[in-house]
């Protein structure tokens, strides 16, 4: 008798499990039969977890249904992060040309707040990763076609991630414009998810 009470109860949780999960599922897409994955993705970051993106340097090539903000200084008053309205915030430097001047000091204070967990970095060039693993946003790793990296905080501890954008990347902008806002709205996701856990 126990044994069957131990069978039914696992088929009554699996079935549960199963129909919260579709719900979720349901829930955290929108319902748009030409949506692909990246428009999952910005209506995750826009509408179920609302996420404040900063980008300072190059455009980076979003798709028009994204929420984010351009902004003309690496300063304090030029973050000035809106925390009423977004719990999630990401800060991009597209240095993709390799063009922008960009202090040390600079660089410094975007690690302060990614240590504050206030927000997560992400850099996309070459001229500035040398400065960046001195001030330690990552360590060993990467390789002379690394163009990127990003430094995120979780609940586990700080990740860095290198190679993030490489030069085979670069190659496929001419073929696919929005390529590297699809690979930032893809890596959002997953930051928001790591935070969450």
């Amino acid at each position: 008798m126990r044994k069957i009470l131990t069978i039914v109860l696992i088929i009554v949780a699996t079935i549960g499990f199963v129909t919260a999960s579709f719900f979720i599922w349901k829930n955290l897409f929108p319902h748009n039969e030409f949506a692909d994955s990246y428009d999952e993705a910005i209506f995750i970051l826009n509408e179920n977890y609302p996420s404040e993106i900063l980008v300072y340097g190059n455009d980076v090539g979003f798709r028009e249904a994204v929420k984010y903000r351009a902004i003309e200084a690496l300063s304090e008053e030029d973050f000035n992060l809106n925390t009423s309205s977004y719990k999630y915030h990401f800060l991009v430097i597209n240095d993709i040309n390799n063009d922008l001047s960009i202090s040390k000091e600079d660089f410094i204070r975007c690690k302060k707040y990614a240590d504050e967990n206030k927000l997560n970095f992400y850099y996309i060039g070459k001229q500035y990763l040398d400065l960046l693993r001195e001030l330690q946003f990552y360590g060993m790793g990467g390789n002379e076609e690394n163009r990127g990296i990003a430094y995120v905080i979780s609940p586990i501890g700080r990740d860095s991630y290198v190679g993030i954008w490489t030069t085979d990347d670069e190659t496929y902008l001419e073929i696919r414009p929005e390529i590297l806002g699809e690979l930032l709205a893809f890596s959002f996701v997953d930051d928001v998810i790591k935070k969450m856990s």
